[in-house]
């Protein structure tokens, strides 16, 4: 699309402000799309790396709440580090699960 810009640009009337492309126009305008085979096959390439994505998402979301929760008792030292290490290693094994 970014291709088409100054020809949409052309195709397009306007005001003073904005341009405006008229249905008309714009169902004109050819546009290539990939077959389905190949879009499937850029899906399988890039399904896995989504997950991962995902995944690391996920797991900094459970960290990112795990120090929202630990870090002020530890500097209030209502939580000893030593008793703190427990609920580290819980909440890892939920992420990898």
């Amino acid at each position: 699309m970014l291709g088409l810009y100054s020809h949409l640009h052309d195709l397009a009337s306007g005001g003073s402000a904005t341009l405006n492309l008229n249905t008309g126009n714009f169902s004109k305008v050819e546009i290539l799309k990939p077959s389905n085979g190949a879009l499937e096959g850029f899906s399988s390439m890039v399904k896995p790396m989504m997950e991962s994505v995902l995944s690391n998402y996920h797991q900094q979301e459970a960290l990112s709440s795990l120090r929202e929760s630990l870090l002020p008792k530890l500097l209030s030292g209502e939580l000893p580090i030593k008793d703190a290490q427990p609920k580290l290693e819980t909440a890892n094994m939920e992420d990898v699960t």
